[in-house]
């Protein structure tokens, strides 16, 4: 029985884990989610939604095997950064939620301590990291979950914007 108990157990967490990243799932993403709607009002907490730039370039161009290594950088920017503070969910192909609660972090410094480690990581063929987020703060207002999320959303898409801009190349570059 106790093969098998190990065996359900490993079987756990992977079904809340994402295998490639180490970060936790959609799965644990929508329970979490859907147990933050159910409260009376949302605690203080900061939202932060990330996406990775030029993903399908690199996938497209280099390889798929590029692309995981990308993905897996980015988890670990994002843990160096927001694990002590809360829990980071791989949404999608290139997706990620951030939920902190009770982070005594300013914003500012997360994002600064956000674009240095991204800065600094190097792939093992010198891959450089990209990544757009947005943040959004309840701080003491009861912002509902699904609220704060859009905000932290529309952010995102802003930072991806100006950087497509900046950049001078296509979103989705065939």
């Amino acid at each position: 029985t106790r093969l098998l108990q190990s065996q359900v157990d490993t079987l756990y967490i992977y079904s809340y884990m994402d295998e490639l990243t180490g970060l936790k799932n959609r799965r644990s993403y929508e329970e979490t989610l859907s147990a933050l709607r159910a409260l009376p009002s949302l605690p203080p907490m900061t939202v932060a939604e990330l996406d990775l730039n030029g993903l399908k370039a690199a996938n497209d161009s280099i390889g798929h095997s590029a692309g995981d290594t990308l993905l897996k950088g980015a988890a670990g920017v994002m843990k160096e950064v927001f694990a002590p503070y809360g829990d980071i969910f791989r949404t999608g192909g290139d997706e990620f939620f951030v939920l902190l609660r009770d982070c005594e972090v300013p914003q500012s410094e997360l994002e600064e301590r956000l674009l240095n480690a991204a800065e600094r990581w190097r792939g093992p063929d010198g891959e450089r990291l990209s990544l757009s987020y947005g943040f959004a703060s309840s701080g003491g207002d009861s912002i509902p979950i699904d609220e704060l999320m859009s905000r932290a959303d529309k952010a995102m898409y802003e930072t991806k914007r100006r950087y497509y801009e900046q950049s001078g190349t296509e979103r989705r570059k065939k």
